[in-house]
């Protein structure tokens, strides 16, 4: 309709010669539009338009809210277009009403929401208000993406010039726009993933907003659908502790580097009707809370776990904190958007977890239930501490006992091998050992593998340091030395002459 609308323009106003001009630029500009849709429809992945239903709310006074409801519809169309045209396909809205309301208490919340209802024929349901105040003006924009069914976070911004606010909130929707990409790991490197993004290979105007730049990251997501094309229930399964940080790009390509928890996060065998897609999370840094939950009892809040974050390319810790009694801890933004964070219970190293600051307000973290197993924990420790006790007793002992005895002072030495015989031996010690470990069992099968292990290993400790052989050995040596004649007595001899007569 712009397109006739300049031709009749140009009729009216123009000679025949100008008008032939004018008409064969529009015919190649509708020719041209014509050649784009059809590769939209046809090209595949990298040709595909983001088809966007922009929905607007205004909260200000009267006179205000009139100028921008009756104005901000058509400047976002008209912007839109002339700068996204053939990357969106948009739809400008205003709520009214109750619609109006939903999407005022939509905005305000950080959390997930229920799922929109979108037309068959759009994408992406992006949300914006304007919230006006005495001192200043809040813009908030939010997205819904159809595709993977995933909310993105509220995006906030503030402005004290309202003649700049229909730009500001503009340049804060495209921010909270989340393109799409299709994935694939790198068979010959584990850390790269090459992502291709929808819409890639459209053309782009001038001054458009890159949509992906060195450093976003993205969320994989295994998409499955049906045989007609449909998803599936629960078709959309996030790969866990997984992330995709663009590092490079080439043209309609993005060079990707894996950062994961886990060495070999994707599947093996690419499973059929499963699309790899990633979707890039949009975001302020923001404070991100833990909340840890036992991974055989989901209600339980795990307290007391430390907490580090993971100096990048140097493993270098810095202590956050513990988890309080609910089992959370509150993690701030650090340097970099994307942090390890290495969860420790007593000594034992528990879970290295990549946090994506701004991607969510909190996290539920399911670990093991080591709760039993730092019980065990501390009851061996003291097990131990006797058991070093008692070996250090026993080796001052007999070197005493050998000391008498290479003296011939066999009483002593005798007192001394008695004084080893009531030291506390491995028969004891086992008692002690077995009551804690029937004291000591978790219901996670993990964890009890983890505390016989302990267990078993303590009873190796008993066997090597309470070994009776030297004992027995320094009691064979006091009877043969007990045993032994008695030398006679040694000293220098005179002989003397006969008398004299």
């Amino acid at each position: 309709m712009r397109l006739v609308r300049l031709f009749l323009l140009a009729s009216s106003t123009w000679s025949l010669t100008g008008m032939k001009r004018t008409l064969t630029a529009i015919a190649g500009a509708l020719l041209f539009s014509a050649f784009v849709s059809c590769y939209a429809n046809e090209g595949g992945w990298d040709f595909e338009t983001y088809h966007i239903q922009l929905k607007i709310a205004v909260d200000a006074p009267g006179g205000y809210a009139d100028q921008l409801s009756s104005e901000l519809p058509a400047y976002y169309q008209n912007r839109i277009e002339a700068s996204l045209l053939t990357q969106w396909a948009v739809d400008v809205t205003l709520a009214t009403g109750a619609d109006r309301a939903n999407v005022l208490t939509e905005l305000a919340s950080a959390t997930d929401l229920e799922t929109p209802k979108l037309p068959d024929d759009k994408d992406k349901l992006i949300l914006a208000v304007i919230r006006w105040s005495p001192n200043r003006v809040e813009l908030i924009a939010r997205e819904f993406d159809k595709f993977v069914q995933r909310w993105g976070p509220p995006i906030r911004r503030e402005s004290c010039q309202a003649e700049a606010v229909p730009e500001q909130l503009f340049a804060l929707i495209c921010q909270a726009f989340s393109p799409l990409a299709q994935f694939e790991p790198d068979p010959k490197d584990p850390k790269r993933v090459l992502l291709k993004l929808r819409g890639a290979s459209l053309s782009r105007s001038i001054g458009a907003p890159p949509l992906v730049e060195p450093g976003d990251l993205f969320l994989p997501i295994l998409r499955r659908t049906g045989r007609g094309g449909q998803l599936e229930k629960n078709g959309l399964q996030v790969v866990p502790w997984t992330y995709v940080e663009a590092s490079e790009i080439q043209k309609d390509v993005v060079i990707g580097k894996l950062q994961s928890a886990s060495r070999k996060p994707f599947p093996t065998r690419r499973q059929g009707r499963t699309d790899q897609i990633a979707i890039a999370l949009r975001g302020d840094p923001s404070t991100t809370t833990l909340r840890f939950r036992a991974r055989n009892a989901t209600t339980k809040p795990l307290a007391g776990y430390d907490v580090f974050s993971e100096k990048p390319g140097t493993g270098a810790l810095s202590r956050i904190g513990l988890t309080d009694s609910l089992g959370e801890i509150k993690v701030e933004p650090g340097k970099d958007r994307l942090q390890f964070l290495l969860v420790k219970h007593g000594e034992l190293p528990m879970a290295r977890l990549p946090v994506v600051s701004g991607a969510s307000p909190w996290i539920d973290v399911s670990l093991p239930d080591d709760d039993a197993r730092l019980a065990a924990e501390t009851r061996l420790a003291a097990v131990r501490e006797d058991l070093i006790d008692v070996v250090a007793r026993r080796n001052i002992l007999m070197a005493r006992a050998r000391a008498k005895i290479q003296k011939k002072d066999f009483v002593a030495a005798q007192e001394l091998v008695r004084a080893l015989d009531d030291l506390p031996n491995r028969p004891q010690f086992d008692i002690s050992v077995r009551t804690a470990e029937q004291s000591s069992t978790s219901g996670d099968p993990q964890m009890q593998r983890r505390i016989t292990q302990m267990f078993d290993t303590t009873r190796k400790l008993l066997t090597q340091y309470l070994d009776l052989r030297p004992i027995n050995q320094l009691k064979e040596e006091l009877t043969q030395a007990q045993s032994k004649p008695a030398s006679p007595p040694t000293g220098r001899t005179t002989s003397r002459g006969p008398a004299k007569s």
